[in-house]
């Protein structure tokens, strides 16, 4: 379990500026003690307790990899509750699931944002993209055409990678997808011990229904362990 005074106590361990619920938070280590600032204001480590969401740039191997951490829902919350304890009614919120891999693929390239050419008019449209099925404009706002070619060369790209997780709460393996900088070509190994937080989806596309992570990040040094 990540609880909020561990992650307030980690990022007290290092120079950096984040946000916390939208306000300016600044840790400086140039005296004995961190110097902390709220929008400019000295504050203490008890003053950071008030916010639910701390959004951290994950530039320095002191971070432990962790974006985004909130503690509005029923996760992350108190020492009450566990890992793994997976309802439907968690469905969107973020989780963290412990397990052991099950299949690890490479990171691969996919599209973030489609450059899009009507063939009509030639305009041009950009469509982000958050799924596996390339989207493409609806109509052209330029000349009402409804055909488009991808422009590929023009268009952005990052990285996805898909791991599957064993945990002992859930029959089948749990789909853990990864992107931009938090893939990893150093692959996972069958049967690692890893921890993951991430969004709880539905995956629909199948025969049955399940559960997997989308926004996914890899915490398991939060836990002092290694793969």
């Amino acid at each position: 379990m990540v609880v909020k005074k561990d992650v307030i106590n980690k990022l007290l361990e290092s120079t950096l500026k984040f946000s916390a619920d939208g306000h300016l938070i600044t840790i400086n280590q140039s005296t004995e003690d961190p110097i902390i600032k709220i929008d400019g204001e000295t504050a203490t480590p008890e003053d950071l307790q008030q916010y639910n969401h701390f959004v951290v740039p994950s530039v320095d191997s002191n971070y432990y990899g962790v974006t985004e951490m909130d503690f509005t829902g029923r996760y992350n919350v108190t020492d009450d509750d566990s890992i793994n304890d997976i309802t439907p009614e968690h469905v969107g919120d973020i989780v963290t699931i412990e397990g052991s891999v099950d299949v690890a693929r490479l990171p691969e390239p996919v599209i973030d944002t489609g450059l899009f050419e009507c063939k009509s008019c030639m305009r041009l449209h950009e469509v982000k993209q958050n799924s596996e099925d390339i989207r493409q404009p609806a109509v052209c706002t330029e000349c009402g055409g409804r055909t488009f070619k991808l422009l590929t060369n023009e268009s952005k790209f990052t990285e996805s990678q898909r791991i599957t997780v064993r945990i002992d709460t859930i029959p089948y393996p749990i789909a853990v997808m990864l992107t931009g900088s938090r893939c990893d070509y150093n692959r996972y190994d069958t049967g690692d011990k890893v921890i993951f937080r991430g969004v709880l989806m539905v995956d629909f596309k199948g025969k049955l229904n399940e559960y997997y992570l989308k926004y996914a990040e890899d915490i398991t040094s939060w836990y002092g362990r290694t793969r």
